[in-house]
């Protein structure tokens, strides 16, 4: 991470936070694209979570966040799951 933030003579690289809600509705197979990456990103990183508290289960088998270029994210749902869930994302750029 160091070297992502300090590069060119220590000149930073700027941070975008992207919060994404991820619904219910949302179609087993179908994928939503986050908006609002910069073009200039160099690196882009993000991770899902959801609230609830009574159930053991693992987010990442019914959601599928999938970064294809440096200024692309794409999450995709596997399987139902019946609760919105969130993912945020995380846009590092010049």
């Amino acid at each position: 991470m160091e070297n992502l933030i300090t590069f060119d003579n220590n000149n930073a690289l700027k941070i975008k936070v992207i919060n994404v809600t991820l619904t219910a509705n949302i179609a087993n197979g179908d994928s939503i694209s986050v908006e609002g990456i910069p073009s200039t990103a160099v690196f882009v990183s993000g991770f899902l979570y959801n609230y609830i508290k009574g159930e053991k289960m693992n987010i990442y088998e019914y959601w599928d966040l999938q970064v294809s270029q440096p200024n692309r994210c794409v999450i995709r749902k596997i399987k139902n799951y019946g609760f919105t869930s969130y993912a945020t994302i995380l846009a590092f750029y010049k």
